[in-house]
Order: C-alpha cells, then structure tokens, then sequence
C-alpha cells in the first residue's frame, strides 16, 4: 500500500462511523466558501497560475496545474 492509499484509508477509518458528521462538516465549508466568493474573495493560486502560464507558454490550466 503505498502512502496515499494509506492517507485514504485512514481518513475512511476516521470517519467511517461518523459519516453525519463528516457531511455536516463539509456543507459548513462549502457555505463558507459560497460566502466567501460572493463576498469577491479570488484565491491567490489563479493569479500564480496565470503568470506560470504566461512564463511557460502554457496552452491551459487545469484545476490547479498549469498544463
């Protein structure tokens, strides 16, 4: 098992009996984050991406990666 599945697997341990919880948690965050972009709040990681972009003549971004 290499170390990602290891993070996996212990993060499914973790929550396995608290799913609710888990849901729970993760609605609280995309509120947060909703509000957050409602509020104009643009993470920093774009505008790096974009000047690694430009630096590297990349045709796109993807996610987070500059492809």
């Amino acid at each position: 098992m290499d170390n990602c599945e290891q993070q996996l697997d212990f993060l499914r341990k973790r929550w396995l009996d608290r799913e609710q919880e888990l849901i729970t948690v993760i609605q609280e965050e995309s509120k947060r984050t909703e509000k957050k972009k409602e509020a104009g709040y643009r993470s920093p990681m774009w505008s790096i991406l974009r000047a690694l972009q430009k630096i590297n003549k990349a045709k796109r971004l993807e996610g987070e990666a500059v492809m």
